[in-house]
């Protein structure tokens, strides 16, 4: 007689037991990532509001820029203008010495987020450019 047919209430608590550990970390990540904080797009747009958008704003569009209307959820929608923002992030002159800066983790967050964003939408939908036929 096998232990199984000796204790049935002992496998079905065991099958149980194996469920439950089976569920509770994936419940548990779950719970993690919901309490985790803002979602990218909106710490990305909170960045841009608080360090971006004093200066880049529809009335005084500084250096001919705005970031009001500008979908910071949809970088590829726009990528000229990210693409600039990018290089201004990266080396350092914007925001300009004399205004608040952002923690460097932040700018690093944003610069990375960006990056990635552009990447993955140029990947997607590569344009080459003009071509040109040869002897024509």
């Amino acid at each position: 007689m096998t232990v199984a047919a000796r204790f049935p209430a002992a496998e079905a608590r065991l099958g149980a037991l194996a469920v439950l550990l089976l569920v509770a970390p994936i419940r548990a990540q779950q719970s993690k990532a919901a309490s985790a904080g803002p979602t990218p797009v909106s710490s990305q747009r909170q960045f841009l509001d608080r360090y971006c958008v004093g200066c880049h704003n529809e009335r005084l569009r500084t250096g001919g820029m705005t970031f009001v209307p500008a979908d910071s959820a949809k970088p590829s929608a726009q990528p000229e203008l990210w693409e600039k923002v990018v290089r201004k992030l990266r080396t350092g002159v914007m925001p300009p010495p004399t205004a608040p800066q952002p923690p460097e983790s932040d700018r690093l967050a944003l610069l990375t987020w960006l990056e990635t964003s552009l990447n993955a939408a140029s990947a997607a939908k590569p344009n080459p450019g003009r071509t040109k036929r040869c002897g024509a």
